[in-house]
C-alpha cells in the first residue's frame, strides 16, 4: 500500500529520485522503493527527505481523509438520492 506522495512532490519539484538520494545519503534504490510503496521509510529518513524537499513532513503523506469539497459531497448525495427515486419509480 502506498502511503507516500514521494514520487509526486518529486515531480512537482523538478528533483531526480538519484539527486534525492544523494542528498540524503541513500541509494537510488531505495528512494524508487519508497515512491513505489514497496517499502516504508525510517523516522530519520523521512526528516532528511522533508528537510531536503523543503515540505512540512505531513505533505509527505498520503491524506487519510476525504478530500472532498462540501459542494462534491452534496452533489453527490442527490445524484444517490435521484438514483435511488429513478429506482423506486421503475419498480
Amino acid at each position: 500500500m502506498k502511503i507516500l506522495r514521494l514520487k509526486e512532490i518529486l515531480n512537482a519539484k523538478g528533483i531526480s529520485g538519484k539527486e534525492l538520494a544523494q542528498s540524503i545519503g541513500t541509494t537510488e534504490a531505495t528512494i524508487s522503493n519508497l515512491a513505489k510503496g514497496e517499502a516504508i521509510p525510517r523516522k530519520d529518513m523521512l526528516l532528511k527527505i522533508a528537510t531536503f524537499l523543503d515540505v512540512d513532513i505531513r505533505e509527505i503523506f498520503v491524506s487519510t481523509k476525504d478530500q472532498s469539497t462540501a459542494k462534491e459531497k452534496i452533489d453527490k448525495v442527490r445524484a444517490l438520492l435521484d438514483q435511488l427515486e429513478t429506482e423506486h419509480l421503475t419498480n
